[in-house]
């Protein structure tokens, strides 16, 4: 239910919903429907402009990667899960990690290596769904990294979940200290979470997304723009509400 409601209050859910409420007003207000219709169609070309993107990512992507000796000082890397591609006609029909997720497991890996720390991956699934993220996290860890986690949290439906249930298993085993990596506009609300859940975290962001140069496109609206600004959005979000 949450999932659908983030469809439909994030764009380009949102707009479509309000266009629709307009088009029905429209024979009532006319003047004010056309002018409304045509601020959120302004809207939505802005938001999906590099320019804007990047001025809504800057606030989110606030916090800066550590250094690797920092790293040495945590006893464990945690890499949070972002979803899956369905069905992947590559793997058989198989659900697959999509690319945020690998994007975000290229990243534990190589830190893993330069560690030997070892790797707790946490994500949960769907009630549709047959394998959890963690697990598919863990499939492509292994074929594509060639490593695996030790530990596998399988039960969380958003980051403040993430962060309590892979506390409990990483505290279990004496961790209170983590490498926490995550897409660069999640950081910040992942570091809060992790650190209310009890563990000290050593940030490692990946895949910065606000310092974009769009040359004379910066004006020009991109589907890539605006799935960065729903990310910004979507981060706001959470802090507003708290999780």
């Amino acid at each position: 239910m949450i999932t659908l409601i983030k469809v439909f209050i994030l764009p380009p859910g949102l707009f479509l919903v309000l266009l629709l409420g307009f088009l029905m007003l429209m024979p009532r207000y006319p003047k004010l429907m056309r002018c409304l219709s045509g601020a959120t169609l302004a809207v939505l070309w802005l938001i999906s402009t590099p320019v804007v993107s990047s001025l809504l990512l800057g606030p989110v992507e606030r916090v800066m990667p550590s250094t690797p000796a920092q790293w040495e000082s945590a006893g464990a890397i945690v890499v949070l899960g972002n979803g899956r591609d369905y069905g992947a006609p590559e793997l058989n029909g198989r659900d697959r990690t999509n690319p945020l997720a690998l994007a975000r497991l290229a990243e534990g890996a190589r830190i893993a290596r330069k560690t030997g720390l070892p790797i707790l991956l946490t994500g949960g699934k769907e009630p549709w769904s047959r394998a959890s993220e963690a697990e598919l996290m863990q499939r492509s860890l292994t074929e594509e990294f060639g490593l695996k986690a030790t530990w596998l949290e399988t039960k969380s439906a958003d980051t403040e979940e993430n962060a309590e249930f892979s506390a409990r298993l990483l505290k279990r085993d004496g961790v209170n200290r983590v490498v926490l990596v995550t897409t660069a506009f999640h950081m910040a609300r992942a570091q809060r979470d992790f650190e209310r859940a009890g563990l000290d975290v050593v940030p490692a962001p990946t895949g910065f997304g606000s310092d974009i140069s769009g040359g004379w496109l910066w004006w020009a609206p991109q589907f890539d723009s605006l799935e960065r600004s729903r990310w910004a959005l979507h981060e706001y979000m959470g802090w507003i509400a708290g999780h």
